[in-house]
Order: structure tokens, then sequence, then C-alpha cells
């Protein structure tokens, strides 16, 4: 909206620039006289409060469409006697490394989001070629729940996989049909 004000504005300013010096200077006068009959008290605190009122809009506005800092840390959920906290760097660490291990995955790039006491973990995969997506899914998001959730004590609330399979290579052999972890 405000583009297009300013497209406008400056076709109107063009044009009083363009036309004949007297019919701009005819056209500028009478909204100089327009305006100084406008300039009243109560026109002033009308305009003061518009402005003030905008003001705290956008500042608002602002505020709330920043993004939000993801936390660094998440609360263990089994801890007796105490409070414990283990970084988002460790569990993502984790993740990765354990992710790798299994079979027919070549690469894991795990992001790791604290949400209080849980985490939400995407995880991009590089897997061989013939590794069939769906199980491959199913065996790193229940390998993910049992490590992040048993082994190390933080509530998973959601998983997401992103499968890239690696690309088939010329004169590779004939597609291999067991994917045994």
């Amino acid at each position: 909206m405000f583009a297009v004000a300013l497209v406008v504005i400056g076709l109107m300013a063009f044009y009083v620039a363009t036309a004949s010096p007297t019919e701009s200077e005819v056209y500028v006068q009478g909204w100089a006289y327009y305006l100084a009959d406008q300039v009243t008290i109560a026109n002033r605190l009308v305009v003061g409060a518009v402005a003030a009122v905008s003001t705290v809009g956008g500042i608002l506005v602002f505020l709330l469409e920043r993004p939000k800092r993801a936390k660094t840390t998440v609360q263990l959920k089994r801890v007796n006697g105490g409070q414990g906290v283990l970084s988002v760097g460790a569990i993502a660490q984790r993740v990765q490394h354990d992710t790798e291990l299994l079979g027919g995955v070549r690469r894991a790039k795990p992001v790791v989001f604290g949400k209080g006491n849980k985490v939400d973990i995407r995880i991009d995969l590089t897997t061989d070629p013939y590794v069939e997506a769906a199980a491959k899914t199913q065996d790193v998001c229940q390998m993910i729940r049992d490590n992040v959730e048993g082994q190390m004590g933080v509530k998973v609330r959601s998983i997401t996989v992103r499968i890239n399979h690696d690309p088939i290579r010329e004169g590779a052999p004939a597609r291999q049909t067991s994917d045994v972890a």
C-alpha cells in the first residue's frame, strides 16, 4: 500500500512539475491557502492523536513480528532431587551420530528446536539410492524417540525427516533388495 501511495505522489509531483508554470503556481497556491485554513487547534490535536496511535501501533507490530529466539537448553523430564538441563547442541550431536549408524544412511544433519521441556527435531538424511523412504523414516523416528526420550530424558514433541537419496551412478550394480540395519 505504501508503494502505491509513493507512485501516486510521484505521478502527482511529475504532473505539477511538467504543467505550465502558471497552472502549477495556481495549483500550489490553492493548496497552500487550503492548508492554512485547516491549521486549527482541533485539527492539530486530531493529527497528533492519529500520529501517536499509528506510532504505537507500528511499534507493537514490529515487536510482535520479531523472530523468537530458539532456546539453547531444554529441561530434563526425570530428575530426582533437583533440576537438569541439556543443550540442544548435545541432542543434535547424539541424534546425528546415532542416525548415521543406521544401515543405508550416509549423512544426517539434525536441527533441534527447544520448546520448554520438549524438543522439535528436523533431520535431513542422505541415504543410499535404493533405501525405502517410508521404512527408513519409521526407523529414524523410532531410534530418535528411543534415544532422546529414553536415554537422554528429554520429551520429543515432533520429528520431521527429510530424505534425499544419493544419485545412482552409471555402471552401478543391480538394485539391492535388502536394507538390513
